[in-house]
């Protein structure tokens, strides 16, 4: 990580700096020279506020998706009783001459 990052900090420190001198960028190059440690400071702080932007966007996310999950799982079971009350209705209007005992025993196994 750190060598990507290197590579990172001096590509935007040459790209930045191509207006200016091409020696300064090469002294730049020097990771003791307080112009460097100041453009990796500020681009550490870019870096900093780009992943916690992307943290933000990922919770957001996660939100989002428990709270489909939510709804999906209400609709599912919702479903599941209308089906439950509907074969219980079915059953009560196809067996009226059935004896209590027994129409009983068919609601308890619906």
């Amino acid at each position: 990580m750190s060598i990507c990052f290197f590579i990172t900090v001096q590509v935007k420190v040459e790209m930045a700096l191509k207006v200016e001198n091409y020696n300064y960028t090469i002294e730049l190059e020097n990771k003791s020279s307080p112009q460097y440690k100041e453009i990796e400071e500020n681009l550490t702080a870019e870096q900093d506020i780009a992943f916690a932007w992307w943290i933000i966007v990922v919770a957001v996310l996660g939100v989002i998706l428990a709270f489909a999950i939510l709804v999906g799982m209400i609709i599912v079971y919702r479903r599941k009783r209308a089906q439950e009350r509907q074969e219980r209705e079915i059953l009560i209007v196809l067996a009226p001459g059935i004896s209590k005992n027994i129409k009983s025993w068919i609601m308890e196994i619906a």
